[in-house]
């Protein structure tokens, strides 16, 4: 079956900010469509300018894909590979500016849902199918409850259900806890609403969170299951590259105190799993962390890997003994993020497959971390419809596996 037609419009991100999404219909009429995070950069700047910005790279985004991708795939069946391939070759940036990466992979991922159709496969069944791989799983859930904000510096506080016999039973847990934690500083008259990431926002320091956290997963404990703590720290944000130190809430750190504050949160809370805990730049610094950390707590990395293949091997080359975060949007074909998901595999690093700031509800990521096996999946917290699209799609996925079985 054959490419027909391949069009892509603008729609609405969970920020109510433009960005792209592409349709792909096959010969048969099919119907194919795959949206991508926004990937304009928010600053200072008006709501009104930024708009028109993020407007503007939206409509390149679409002549991208209109005028320059869709031309060489019409009339051709559908192969993710072969197409990832060709659309590399196009990349007049050399560099794969934003608004390239955005519209190859809005692509990538349609091309990739026509040819498990083609081939009559669920589309993690052809994600299986690509990186080789015999079997698959669903990922535990990192469920996002408390959110980072002004006074908070942790960008986001999760839980991983321990026990649930399945990955219903664990959504279910996290919904207790955050239904939960919510009732009680409701009652308490500190409830301040919902962070970026699906999460509580709470305007408290990083040990009253966890704290609270702690109150709300004690109450919901109970027949066998039992809750692990995540932070995702995103500490690029208060690195300074000049000084090499850490400006934490006024406090200024270096990358041995920030260890020796991850090893008091690790030595009061049931500290499972950290990402980013030191900056992307900051290789020494995790080196050290890794030494310091690695056999009491899971460290995981998002920016200071960027789903690069070349930065995932130069960790395995330092021993770090990291695991990889990937977001298909920061490196951006289908094909080059089943590259790094093979790699870091093949080392042994645990995989997590993630969401990100200015999201859709397409649901794309959660075929991938089944596909690939992946050790974890980051959606989000339990509110908003880009979250929940995803764990409702895990959710049938396994009840399709359970089917089968």
């Amino acid at each position: 079956m054959k490419i027909a037609s391949l069009k892509a419009h603008e729609i609405l991100d969970a920020h109510g900010m433009p960005t792209v999404e592409c349709m792909l219909i096959l010969e048969d009429d099919a119907l194919f469509t795959a949206s991508v995070a926004q990937s304009c950069v928010r600053s200072a700047e008006s709501h009104g300018q930024t708009d028109r910005l993020c407007s503007m790279q939206a409509r390149k985004s679409i002549d991208a894909i209109e005028k320059i991708i869709a031309p060489s795939l019409l009339g051709n069946i559908p192969d993710v590979v072969a197409m990832d391939l060709r659309m590399l070759e196009f990349d007049l940036t050399g560099d794969k500016s934003s608004v390239w990466a955005q519209s190859m992979l809005a692509v990538s991922m349609a091309v990739c849902r026509a040819q498990a159709y083609c081939n009559d496969l669920e589309l993690y069944e052809l994600i299986a199918y690509l990186t080789g791989f015999d079997t698959i799983s669903l990922p535990a859930p990192l469920l996002g409850i408390i959110n980072g904000n002004h006074v908070l510096p942790l960008q986001e506080i999760m839980i991983i259900p321990v026990g649930s016999p399945s990955f219903r039973s664990a959504v279910e847990v996290g919904v207790h806890v955050l239904q939960t934690l919510k009732t009680s500083l409701q009652t308490e008259g500190q409830f301040s609403g919902y962070g970026e990431h699906g999460g509580i926002s709470i305007p408290v320091s990083s040990q009253q969170a966890l704290e609270l956290l702690k109150k709300a997963c004690d109450i919901v404990s109970s027949g066998g299951t039992s809750m692990l703590f995540a932070i995702d720290a995103a500490a690029s944000r208060w690195y300074h590259a000049d000084e090499k130190e850490y400006l934490v809430n006024d406090k200024t750190l270096s990358a041995t105190e920030m260890i020796a504050w991850y090893q008091q949160i690790g030595a009061t809370f049931p500290l499972y799993l950290v990402e980013d805990g030191l900056a992307s730049v900051d290789w020494q610094g995790w080196q050290e962390l890794s030494t310091a950390l690695n056999n009491k707590v899971q460290l995981v990395g998002g920016d200071i890997f960027a789903t690069r293949p070349e930065r995932v091997w130069q960790a395995i080359e330092m021993k770090l003994g990291i695991g990889v975060v990937i977001k298909p949007s920061q490196i951006g074909t289908v094909t080059e993020a089943l590259q790094v998901a093979k790699l870091g595999k093949e080392h042994n690093q645990p995989i997590v497959i993630s969401h990100q700031l200015g999201e859709t509800n397409d649901t794309f990521i959660a075929d991938l971390a089944v596909g690939i096996s992946a050790d974890y999946i980051k959606a989000g917290g339990l509110v908003g419809g880009q979250h929940i699209a995803k764990y409702n799609r895990l959710l049938m996925i396994e009840e399709e596996l359970l089917m089968t079985c």
